[in-house]
């Protein structure tokens, strides 16, 4: 009930940036590490 009132009042944003905190940091993506991990149990079979 309180965000509705303060988006109409224009005081919280009813819209936000694209794109996600990484991205407006300027960061880069961690590699999956269980991505890494599947890769190693396919080699060892």
């Amino acid at each position: 009930q309180v965000v509705p009132e303060l988006q109409r009042r224009g005081v919280f944003p009813t819209e936000y940036a694209p794109g996600t905190l990484r991205d407006r940091f300027g960061l880069a993506r961690p590699a999956n590490r269980f991505a890494e991990q599947r890769a190693n149990q396919r080699a060892v079979s």
